[in-house]
């Protein structure tokens, strides 16, 4: 477990390494796509070469940034709830979640989502998550590994709410 709850308020700082690998991932694809600009034998093959490098370059630029500035990135973890905190954060209150599991979102990848309690208001974007995931939100893929916190975050919220695992 990441954090005990009766500790009553955790701080699980994003992972910085994991944010730097992804950076540099971007910066690898961004050169990728250089070599591409720079040797195609058609203006088509150029012009796609050019988007690639501006997207991936732009996306590497953002995720170094991210990785530089981790220190501030996190999930902050309390009493009555736990808080996304990165550029766009969000609070969601322990009673306001049925439950938290993890999610694979492609072959490779997994985060940690949550299915909030019936009665709820959800966003149109979490309906869209939920009809796709069966998750109505997740915790960002930097956070470190999602079957560790998972496990952290349903404890704390079987903890504060005295629910086991409930109905979505």
């Amino acid at each position: 477990m990441i954090a005990e709850p009766r500790s009553g308020g955790a701080w699980v700082p994003a992972s910085r390494r994991r944010l730097f690998i992804t950076g540099l991932l971007g910066v690898l694809l961004a050169a990728a796509a250089g070599g591409l600009a720079l040797h195609a034998s058609t203006a088509f093959s150029r012009a796609v070469g050019w988007f690639g490098v501006v997207f991936f370059g732009a996306a590497a630029i953002l995720l170094l940034w991210q990785a530089v500035t981790a220190g501030r990135r996190g999930l902050r973890l309390d009493r009555d709830g736990f808080e996304i905190v990165s550029a766009r954060s969000a609070r969601y209150a322990w009673a306001d979640v049925a439950a938290f599991f993890v999610v694979r979102i492609s072959r490779t990848s997994r985060v940690v989502g949550f299915t909030l309690r019936e009665g709820v208001v959800r966003t149109r974007m979490m309906r869209v998550s939920r009809s796709i995931s069966g998750a109505d939100g997740s915790l960002p893929p930097w956070l470190g590994a999602p079957d560790e916190l998972a496990a952290t975050m349903e404890a704390w919220r079987a903890f504060y709410t005295g629910h086991a695992r409930g109905p979505a």
